[in-house]
């Protein structure tokens, strides 16, 4: 699926794209998420999870329904009731116009360090809690080293 959603007063457009799981002909999305430990999901599904499943709502055409499903990944593909962990929800657009604001300020922000020509650096504040990429300073140099070396 790839899906345009315009931007007002930008000069430029947001593109969706990506493949869900499963869509059935009821007008239900469906993604499967493989985990060591599905208790962890059992109140409430991951929010990167939800706004995967629900950019698969704003784009994909006769969806109305949202279906997240935690698995724990044991090898075992006989389904009880500790090895699956299900959550269903329909769109929101309050949740898909944050997720929008967001993308078009990552957008923003990238186009305006590729024109800087420091788009390899995070040109975000960082993190509210310890992220692996944001303290990550090899990962940072890695990809320096390799921008270096392509020109």
């Amino acid at each position: 699926m790839k899906e345009r959603f315009e931007v007002e007063d930008k000069d430029f457009d947001i593109f969706i794209s990506g493949y869900a799981d499963a869509v059935d002909s009821e007008g239900y999305v469906y993604d499967y998420k493989y985990t060591g430990n599905v208790s962890y999901q059992e109140d409430e599904p991951k929010a990167k999870d939800k706004r995967q499943v629900m950019m698969y709502l704003a784009a994909l055409d006769d969806v109305h329904t949202g279906s997240l499903e935690y698995v724990t990944r044991d090898g075992k593909f006989q389904p009880s009731d500790k090895s699956v962990v299900y959550h269903g929800f329909e769109f929101d657009q309050e949740v898909f116009d944050a997720m929008m604001e967001r993308m078009v300020d990552v957008a923003e922000k990238a186009r305006l360090a590729e024109l800087k020509g420091t788009e390899v650096f995070n040109p975000f504040d960082k993190c509210e809690s310890d992220c692996y990429f944001c303290d990550n300073e090899v990962l940072k140099k890695e990809v320096v080293e390799e921008k270096e070396a392509e020109g």
